[in-house]
């Protein structure tokens, strides 16, 4: 049987998905342990989607990418880009979170803004490294966490830290 190469799910809000929901979650799951890019989108016109809440980590442990602040007609042209390129699933995945010809809004707000769920310097060493498994690339932020959190403390700033 022929599956999906991708699909994109519009969830609420913040890209917020019923996670109580076992078998849509297995759904989502098996699919993207079958090599299935899984996307989670927002459902409203204007918004983005990411982390911040607890949904949005345990899609991203299972391997969903979250759609930011894309809209689902971008998301099928860069999935569609991407996906013709031949690249491989775990490099569409780096590369879906990369804005490549100014799809994703960058925020200057969020520039200065330490986070260890979303790091830069993470994928900027994996990019270095040229990895691509997500298994690799967990590593590197389990390696590096320590360091950053230690930097972070160092500089005294409490509302960083």
């Amino acid at each position: 049987m022929k599956h999906s190469s991708a699909v994109i799910l519009s969830g609420y809000g913040m890209g917020n998905l019923p996670t109580s929901n076992d078998r849509l979650m297995k759904m989502i799951n098996d699919a993207v342990k079958s090599g299935t890019i899984v996307v989670i989108k927002t459902q409203c016109h204007h918004g983005t989607v990411s982390d911040v809440y607890a949904t949005g980590r345990f899609l991203t442990q299972m391997g969903c990418i979250l759609a930011q602040d894309m809209t689902t007609e971008c998301l099928f042209a860069k999935l569609s880009y991407l996906l013709g390129k031949g690249y491989t699933t775990d490099r569409i995945k780096i590369l879906m979170k990369q804005s490549m010809r100014g799809e994703l809004t960058s925020s200057a707000a969020n520039e200065d803004r330490f986070e260890l769920t979303n790091s830069d310097m993470v994928m900027s060493i994996a990019n270095y490294l040229q990895v691509t498994d997500n298994e690799d690339i967990n590593r590197i932020n389990t390696t590096i966490t320590p360091v950053l959190i230690n930097s972070v403390a160092k500089s005294g700033n409490l509302e960083l830290l």
